[in-house]
């Protein structure tokens, strides 16, 4: 039996074998590649002026709340987290303020180092261990919105804003 089994293992034949093909930069033009990054490109690029072709945009553009048209009151430390898709209204991640507002007030409460880093690191470990909480808003409604959602999160939030806050602290990503 045991000739059968070695003579079963050593008939293995290369299609049983995972293939892995090996892409080389420098070697000639692979038709497959080239045809999906035309399909890429259809898809996500306006072909029709050659200066979009270098920057990859999406087909619709999104205006951002730091926009000339957008309303003023967005114009503060969350400009990047509002998208305009209909006129007025916008998506937001009301989990991001929340966490932004209380990872700064533990991490000096707590005496650790408040250097973006390390603020910017709190907010990502926090986040990650957070579902986000995306809404829908209008021009003038984020803000009720953020205190509602800030007292109904409060507790699961500063439970996650304080574990990140620890790591940080013992395990900064710089020197100082």
């Amino acid at each position: 039996m045991s000739i059968n089994h070695t003579n079963i293992d050593n008939e293995k034949t290369i299609d049983e074998q995972p293939s892995i093909s090996i892409v080389d930069s420098h070697s000639e033009k692979d038709p497959v590649a080239d045809l999906i990054r035309n399909q890429l490109e259809e898809e996500f690029l306006d072909t029709s002026s050659p200066e979009k072709e270098s920057k990859p945009t999406t087909t619709a553009p999104i205006k951002t709340a730091s926009s000339t048209d957008a309303p003023s009151h967005k114009e503060n430390s969350m400009d990047s987290l509002f998208v305009e898709q209909e006129e007025g209204y916008y998506y937001v991640n009301v989990m991001e303020p929340i966490v932004r507002k209380k990872a700064s007030d533990y991490m000096q409460s707590l005496g650790m180092c408040t250097c973006n880093r390390c603020l910017v690191d709190t907010m990502a470990l926090a986040l990650t261990n957070l579902p986000a909480k995306y809404v829908v808003v209008r021009d003038n409604s984020f803000s009720p919105l953020l205190n509602y959602y800030s007292d109904k999160l409060e507790g699961e939030v500063t439970i996650q804003v304080i574990k990140a806050c620890m790591l940080v602290k013992d395990h900064p990503h710089h020197k100082d």
